[in-house]
């Protein structure tokens, strides 16, 4: 069970990492061409998160095939040690959008528009006992606290961005707020998982799904 749970979550995130470094090229391109320091923050923030998840997917990828020659404790500490990689990154990368997006306004406008819990999956993994698929979420994700921390981020960008959709009534602001909802709802999801690991695989498809909506805005916006 372990093998393919880390095995799927590891290519879902390199699948991400991919089109959040496209987010952060299309966003660096743009801020050449307008010098508007939103898409700077933009590009800043795509760029950690995608480094992070392309970090985070290849190392527990790399784990996985030598956890037959690590000890138990080397291989979770491993694990434990990318998760809280991860979810720094990510606490960067949304933090500094929030931030941005307080100083400078609304994204996608025209240029005109300006130590207990880990023990138990490392006995369960060297036993070979049944382990349940919740717990594996601790080997992936660091902390529902932390989670927690990115969800409230993420649920004021979603506001913030719907907010602004409302107010403009167009396409790109559209995008944006459609995002940062899916990103929102991906975030519960990740918090929920520690206790049903379903909504794991759930929260990736609805990251992907989000950051597939900020790439549109950025080919729209570069394009025009």
């Amino acid at each position: 069970m372990i093998s393919w749970f880390i095995t799927l979550s590891s290519i879902i995130e390199v699948v991400e990492a991919a089109v959040a470094l496209f987010v952060s090229f299309y966003a660096l391109r743009f801020y050449s061409l307008a010098r508007e320091g939103l898409f700077m923050a933009l590009f800043i923030s795509f760029l950690v998160l995608g480094l992070g998840l392309l970090c985070h997917g290849a190392a527990t990828g790399l784990l996985l095939m030598l956890a037959p020659r690590l000890r138990t404790a080397v291989f979770v500490l491993g694990m434990r040690a990318f998760a809280f990689m991860l979810s720094a990154c990510e606490v960067f990368a949304y933090g500094l959008l929030a931030y941005s997006y307080t100083r400078y306004g609304a994204p996608g406008r025209r240029k005109s528009d300006g130590a207990a819990s880990l023990s138990f999956p490392a006995i369960s993994l060297m036993a070979g006992n049944p382990l349940r698929q919740e717990a594996l979420i601790g080997l992936v994700r660091f902390h529902p606290l932390l989670e927690g921390l990115v969800l409230a981020v993420l649920a004021y960008l979603a506001f913030r961005t719907v907010s602004n959709f409302l107010s403009e009534k167009e396409v790109n602001p559209f995008l944006v707020g459609f995002s940062f909802l899916f990103l929102t709802a991906s975030r519960v999801c990740f918090v929920l998982a520690f206790s049903l690991a379903l909504l794991y695989i759930t929260a990736h498809v609805l990251q992907l799904l989000a950051f597939l909506s900020l790439l549109m805005v950025l080919l729209r916006v570069v394009r025009t």
